[in-house]
């Protein structure tokens, strides 16, 4: 019996100038993975605009500063009035915070609610006024102003009353002064009898707002203990945690500022201080972001895409069989079609199952049209386990944090190993004669 024949053009004799023909294929698929990667983008700056506006509605990203005392005195020179600014000897601060996920179609917003309780008190008031350089004639003890910053006003949830021994005094919004850009505002009158004397204070804040929460601190000591049920918190800011416990249940965080850790004084006149930039956060972190792990995975397109091209033209030349360009075109494209569905897919169910289903699809689909066309079912898995290989490897690689860079080398240097020890005996410049002889499509032959 006859044994059909294979037409092998002239063009592909040389294994080398087919190596180079594949290699060429290889870099013009990665034409349509930049487009996923703009595809990537386009989603993520779109779930980016959504949890804007889930949270804008809600509140945003909060930060509370004070209680700051200002009390007014008249500049002779200026011919005008001006301020004394006094911050607490003391602060203590303390507060719950309770996490929520709000949705909006398929995105998903991190926002909060919180209780925080503020305890201090100011001291020796006139002494300082007289530091400063103001004479007792000038002051107006009696038209003093609390503030308190709060970034984001709308997510006030309940009036704020500023409590002392005798007298409690509501808090208005907006701002009198210059001390700060954003909060509210009590009139705070003062007994010019009781100056010196210790004035301790206390408030309660119920406060909503969205992604983290920031204090200023604002004492010449300030102590802060925050909570949470969220087990993924991010400390950052001037000033991380002295006492974290972070648990799969939630976190518990304490802070201890001292006036010498920042960069502005407990009193002044006048001019706003920068205080600002002494606040520490926490944010309440989502680390499931598909999109950042989308954008990690499609820079490893050229290494999954020349690996299974690598595996075929390897078999390629041990069956002694021609694999026409076309057959290795279509194959590029569904490794390139892997990106666009695991996108789609973490976009509903997150990103490990969605790897997996992307991956599990792009195998199957890759493995059967390889059978098809190397005629073995053998060398077809073969195509499979280095696929999978790959796979695995670029999943552990995102996964990773710190060591991935590590992890990334070593694994490549591993697989440049493994190909310089396969590809060690292919003749790439002579013309291969097999590949233009007779052969049977049938396994037996090897």
């Amino acid at each position: 019996m006859v044994t059909p024949e294979r037409y092998v053009p002239s063009f592909t004799h040389s294994a080398g100038l087919k190596a180079f023909l594949i290699a060429a294929l290889t870099l013009l698929l990665l034409v349509p993975t930049f487009f996923i990667a703009s595809l990537i983008q386009e989603r993520d700056s779109y779930r980016a605009e959504t949890v804007s506006e889930v949270t804008s509605s809600w509140g945003n990203e909060q930060t509370i500063a004070g209680p700051i005392l200002s009390v007014p005195y008249y500049d002779t020179l200026a011919k005008t009035e001006r301020y004394l600014h006094f911050l607490p000897k003391d602060l203590a601060v303390n507060g719950t915070i309770n996490p929520e996920k709000r949705y909006r179609g398929i995105y998903e917003a991190m926002v909060y609610s919180t209780k925080i309780s503020l305890k201090g008190n100011f001291n020796e008031l006139l002494k300082k006024a007289h530091s400063l350089g103001v004479t007792d004639e000038f002051l107006h003890w009696d038209r003093s102003v609390l503030t308190l910053g709060i970034s984001d006003l709308r997510g006030i949830e309940e009036n704020v009353t500023f409590n002392t021994d005798d007298s409690n005094y509501l808090f208005q919004p907006g701002i009198v002064n210059n001390v700060l850009k954003s909060g509210i505002h009590a009139q705070f009158p003062l007994d010019i009898t009781k100056i010196d004397n210790s004035l301790a204070f206390n408030l309660s804040l119920s406060l909503k707002g969205s992604h983290s929460l920031s204090i200023v601190p604002v004492g010449s000591e300030t102590t802060t203990r925050l909570e949470a049920d969220w087990p993924h918190p991010k400390f950052s800011g001037a000033f991380l945690p002295d006492e974290r416990e972070v648990t799969t249940n939630g976190f518990t965080a304490k802070w201890r500022v001292l006036q010498l850790n920042r960069n502005f004084p407990q009193f002044w006149k006048d001019d706003s201080q920068d205080i600002h930039s002494s606040a520490f956060s926490v944010e309440l972190f989502l680390p499931a972001d598909q999109y950042q792990r989308a954008s990690r995975i499609i820079k490893y397109a050229i290494l999954i895409i020349g690996m299974t091209f690598l595996a075929f033209f390897i078999i390629e030349m041990a069956r002694k069989i021609y694999v026409h360009p076309l057959h290795y075109v279509l194959i590029g494209a569904a490794l390139s079609l892997f990106y666009a569905l695991e996108l789609s897919f973490s976009e509903y169910m997150g990103f490990d199952i969605a790897y997996l289903i992307a991956a599990l699809m792009t195998i199957g689909l890759v493995v059967l049209y390889g059978n098809s066309i190397i005629k073995s079912g053998k060398f077809a898995l073969i195509v499979g386990m280095v696929m999978s290989v790959l796979y695995t490897f670029i999943y552990v690689i995102v996964r990773m944090e710190e060591a991935s860079l590590l992890a990334g080398s070593l694994g490549l240097f591993v697989l440049l190993a493994i190909i310089m020890f396969v590809t060690r005996k292919i003749n790439w410049s002579a013309k291969s004669k097999n590949l233009s002889e007779s052969i049977p499509l049938s396994e037996d032959n090897p």
